[in-house]
Formats: structure tokens, sequence, C-alpha cells
């Protein structure tokens, strides 16, 4: 599990966020009080209720393990100043529409100017601080559960110190899903059979405030679901909420605190029940992870989080790189990681570390194969180059992101085959017409990494939902580097990509489609 550092460093936090209560406490009344007098009074939309909160000691623990914050230099001071929600505060309206009117006023009614800083504040407070001034870029932000959030970083700004705030806006109906989706959810993933019909009545709550009839629409239509695809994954939940149940409570135990796995444990179902598609099978496989957990034989120990070396040498996987790669996130601080390859080992009764790196890989990977139904000629040498130069980008995109996420379904992995899909369409009949004779060593390794760095840009707008403009002239560079004859540049629209770099910001995908347009 954690070092005894790592705990320490935790301790260490909790106690510095406890010896500021009482100053931050005051802090989050003068915070009220400015709203009330500075911003509310100029809003033309009425009855907007609001509340702050100073961040709780519970809450420090799990974000800090969850982010992976104690790993990298280890100051509690710079870390609590640095606690981007160290105070919230929430704007609450009556209707999901007016959210983004809110939004509107305060951005277009109250923060009018900006301080030196460059973020905006309500004209006449920067010489009577202290202040609030707002990052209004950017918003919404779209959460990982495809709901659109109004929430921007600030700043609390007095005479002596500068502390973070983050401001959200919300509907009554949004406030109300969020409240309940955090108390049944967030550290309780206790569902069962059936928890897709649990999450639909969870959705037609909301929807109830627009109509009682969409509630019962909504309800009916998912009762009707009874194909095997959907039973399937039933199956698959309920083997997700087991290791939930069974395994959450020992990690807290040993963590000290209550992290959310959930994802840990989805991620090791849908390998469990990778190339399962029959109802019968998805059975027999749940019935024999059930009993491995019952039974005993799969407890989850401290010792559980002992492993061995990966031996290369001894590995027959052709992805030996990301292998030893993935065993060494399980020796590192990552608890996800860590946690995912312990519950993996214990269910599948395996214990030669450098095979269960092996089998984790090809699993993992086989999740990304789907592309491979896109090419139409694989026997063709240039296909079959873009076909391995893909392979490369989306392994050298982990090796950055690191995230456990990035193989989940259900949060980018869905999102990132298809935007490897439409690389493929956009591009294969130029890789067809790449004539054999002209492939040497240097031509294809060029071509593997302008593929890498291109997707790289393409799965950085679903991981990120932006690009730096910064890579931009990166690739802009790239297509006009006239030295060499490369063997295969991306047909773009070079004179919109000229006028991309040229407004010197960040890019999202609606300018990045422009890209393809014609000239």
């Amino acid at each position: 599990m954690l070092s005894q550092e790592s705990f320490a460093f935790i301790d260490r936090c909790v106690a510095e966020l406890e010896h500021r209560g009482q100053d931050l406490e005051q802090t989050k009344y003068e915070i009220q009080k400015f709203i009330e007098d500075n911003v509310l009074s100029q809003l033309s939309l009425k009855n907007i209720l609001f509340h702050a909160r100073v961040k709780e000691p519970s809450s420090l623990r799990e974000k800090i393990i969850r982010k992976n914050a104690f790993i990298g230099p280890q100051d509690e001071v710079k870390f609590i100043d640095e606690l981007d929600d160290l105070i919230g505060v929430r704007l609450v309206c009556l209707l999901q529409k007016e959210e983004e009117e809110l939004f509107r006023q305060l951005d277009q009614k109250v923060f009018l100017e900006s301080d030196q800083s460059g973020l905006s504040i309500v004209p006449g407070t920067l010489e009577a601080r202290p202040y609030l001034r707002l990052n209004k870029t950017n918003q919404p932000d779209i959460q990982k559960n495809g709901k659109k959030i109004f929430k921007m970083k600030g700043q609390w700004v007095t005479e002596t110190k500068i502390l973070n705030v983050e401001i959200q806006l919300k509907s009554l109906s949004h406030t109300f899903w969020g409240e309940v989706e955090h108390m049944l959810f967030y550290k309780n993933y206790a569902y069962m059979v059936g928890s897709g019909f649990y999450k639909d009545i969870m959705n037609s709550i909301g929807e109830m405030l627009h109509s009682i009839d969409h509630q019962l629409e909504a309800l009916r239509d998912h009762l009707s679901v009874n194909d095997e695809t959907q039973q399937i994954e039933e199956i698959k939940q309920m083997v997700t909420k087991l290791m939930y149940s069974v395994y959450q409570p020992a990690v807290n135990t040993m963590l000290r605190s209550e992290v959310d796995l959930k994802q840990v444990y989805e991620l090791v179902a849908e390998l469990l029940f990778i190339r399962i598609y029959r109802r019968d099978f998805a059975s027999a496989k749940a019935a024999e992870v059930i009993n491995r957990i019952n039974t005993g034989v799969a407890q989850l120990t401290p010792d559980s989080f002992i492993f061995g070396q990966y031996n290369e040498h001894r590995s027959h996987s052709n992805l030996k790189e990301l292998a030893a790669f993935i065993g060494g996130l399980a020796k590192s601080q990552d608890i996800f990681w860590k946690t995912f390859i312990a519950v993996y080992m214990l269910i599948k009764q395996e214990t030669d570390f450098t095979t269960v790196c092996d089998n984790i890989t090809s699993e993992l990977m086989s999740l990304y194969a789907a592309y491979q139904d896109e090419f139409i000629d694989l026997d063709n040498i240039g296909v079959s180059l873009l076909s391995n130069s893909i392979q490369g980008a989306v392994i050298s995109y982990f090796f950055n992101y690191k995230k456990i996420d990035y193989f989940l379904p259900n949060v980018f992995q869905k999102k990132i085959l298809d935007a490897i899909t439409q690389f493929i369409n956009n591009h294969q009949h130029e890789f067809s017409d790449i004539k054999p004779a002209l492939i040497n060593p240097e031509n294809e390794e060029h071509v593997k990494n302008l593929v890498a760095f291109y997707l790289k840009l393409m799965i950085d707008l679903v991981v990120n939902k932006q690009i730096k403009v910064d890579e931009l002239r990166m690739l802009n560079d790239w297509l006009n580097n006239k030295e060499k004859d490369w063997l295969w540049i991306p047909s773009v629209n070079t004179d919109e990509l000229s006028i991309l770099i040229s407004k010197q910001n960040n890019v999202d995908e609606k300018q990045f489609k422009k890209l393809y347009e014609k000239k």
C-alpha cells in the first residue's frame, strides 16, 4: 500500500488544515458577505441561494490519495496553499436553464474588469481589499458523466494573502442530483444486479422537473430491455459490486481513509468478461468469481500488494515495454494501479508477476482492438504500417497519461476509439497509396512518430477537451519541413491551421475539425 512517508505527509496536511480552521471559517464569512454586497445585488435573477464551506479533513485525505498528491516534494503548507477548492462557494438558481443565464450575468454584468493577474473582478473592489477574482474561461465544463457544470476557479485576495476559491453555479435539480449521486455512489458504490435500472431511476428524477410523462416513459423503456448484451452487462455490474463491497473496506482500512476506487473494480470486471458474448458463459464466469471471493481464496491483505519483478527474458509478450511499464505501476505510489493488479491477481489466482503483466497488457490493448475492423486491406504494406503506428500511438499516450480510466469504456476508451476510427477514415487512403519501394527504416520511424503525435492531439481533445496552441505550432513545423521527402504527412487545411495558431488560444474539437475542411 502507501509508504509511511506518504501517510505522514497526509497527516501533516490534515494537521495544517485543522490549524488554519478558525482563520478559514472567518475568511468564508467574509467571502459570503462580499458576494451578498457586491454580486447578488447586481443580478436580475432573483432568489439565488448560496452557501460556502471550508474543505473538511476527511475530504482532504481522500483527495490526496485519489490524486496521488503525495508524489513529489512533500510540503504540506504549499500543498494546502495550492488547493483549488480550499473554500467552496455554490450559487443555486431555480431552473436548469437559469444556470447559463446566471453565468452570463456574472460574466457581463458583475465581473467586468480584471486585475494584474488577468482574472475578472467586480469594478470598484480592487482598491477596497479584500476582493474576489474569477477565471471565467472554458465554461461550462463537461464532467466525466457527460453533464455540464459551471465551475470556476477563483481567488480571495487580501492585503496579506491569496486563498483559492471554487465557485459553482447549479440549479436546484442539479444540486439535488449531485447530492444524491454523492451520497449513494461517491463512497458507497454498493449497487446490485439491475444497477442500470437504478441509475435510470435517478436520471428520471431529474427529468421529473420537466415532465412526469418523460419519467414514466424512461422507466418503461428500461424495463423493456431484455436483450442478451444488457443482461451480460448487469451480470458484470453484479460482480463489480461484489468486489467493491468485499475489497473496498479492506483498502480503506489499510489506507486509513475512504478513497473511491470504483474504477479499479470496473476495469477488473471489464477484463474478466472480455470476449464473453453469451449470457450462459457470463453467468459461469460470475459464479467462478463469486465462489473465489466468498470462500476466502481471494482475500485482500497487505501481502497482496507485495509484487515480484517483471522478467522480460521470460515474457512471451510482443508488447514487453508496455507490460514492464504496467509492472512498474504496481510498484509505484498509484493506489489505483496497485489495487487493480492486486485484485486481478487474486481473482485470477495467478502468482507469477510476469505472466500477470503480460496478460493484463494483452487484455487492455484488446479493448482498443476494434479499430482494426476499419482497415480495408491489411495486406497493403502502407495500411499495415498505419495499423502498427496506431497501436504505438495508443501505448505512447498511455505512457504519459498513466491513469486507469484510459481503458474504461464508460470514461475515455470508447471516445478515444471513436477518435482513432475518425483518424483511420480520414487518412487510410493516403497510406494505401504508399509505394513499398519508398519505405525504409528512417521513413517508417518518422511515420510512427508523426502518427503518434497527431493521434495525441485527437486524444487530448477527448481527455483534456482542448489542444495546446504550442502543439499546433509543432504540427505546422512538421508539415512545413521541406528538407526531406517524408513518406506521409496528414492532409489538413494548412491555411486554417495557420489561422488557429495566429489566435494564440488553445483549440477545441469544433475548431480542430476545421483542419479537414477543403481550402
